[in-house]
């Protein structure tokens, strides 16, 4: 019986690899841009760095500096209530 299963998942199986093999290729007919790689072989898409410079930094930094002066005259304000 259990011989009997283990042939019919084969079966199955082979069955289903066969019907996703016969989708890829029609896929690939429909669509020749795609190229067919293995699986897992694709390279990562590369990351960009973004550079700021120090005048940027700068500037982002005395922002902050701002919000959060700002935020603490706030608080001063309410007197630490919180709400």
């Amino acid at each position: 019986m259990a011989d009997n299963l283990l042939d019919y998942a084969r079966a199955g199986a082979l069955a289903r690899l066969n019907e996703i093999d016969a989708e890829q290729k029609r896929l690939l007919k429909n669509f020749p841009g795609l190229k067919a790689s293995p699986a897992g072989t694709a390279a990562p898409a590369a990351r960009t760095t973004r550079v700021v410079s120090a005048a940027g930094r700068r500037a982002v930094s005395l922002a902050q500096k701002r919000r959060w002066a700002e935020w603490r005259k706030r608080k001063a304000a309410e007197g630490g209530k919180k709400k």
